[in-house]
C-alpha cells in the first residue's frame, strides 16, 4: 500500500515500526517530495499519514531504548 499510494519503488522505503495504534517509517530523501505530494489527496478518510520532522516517536517510552536514525530521508507516520 505504501508504494502504490506514495507512488514509489520498495528501495526508497527503510525501517517500518509497526505499533498498536500507528506505524511509523522511513521514505528515502530523494523520494520524500514524490511520496509527499502523491498523499497530499487522502482518498481514504480513515488513514492520516504525517510527516515526522523530529525522527521516530515510537510508543509510551519504556526502559528499553534503541531507536536509531539511518539517515536515510524523512520519517513518516501513519
Amino acid at each position: 500500500m505504501i508504494c502504490r499510494r506514495g507512488s514509489i519503488d520498495k528501495n526508497d522505503i527503510g525501517a517500518i515500526r509497526i505499533y498498536a495504534t500507528h506505524t511509523e517509517l522511513e521514505i528515502s530523501g530523494q523520494a520524500r517530495k514524490q511520496f509527499s505530494v502523491n498523499l497530499s489527496v487522502d482518498k481514504e478518510e480513515n488513514i492520516r499519514i504525517e510527516a515526522m520532522p523530529a525522527g521516530p516517536q515510537g510508543e509510551a517510552p519504556s526502559g528499553n531504548s534503541c531507536r536509531s536514525s539511518r539517515g536515510r530521508g524523512q520519517d513518516f507516520r501513519g
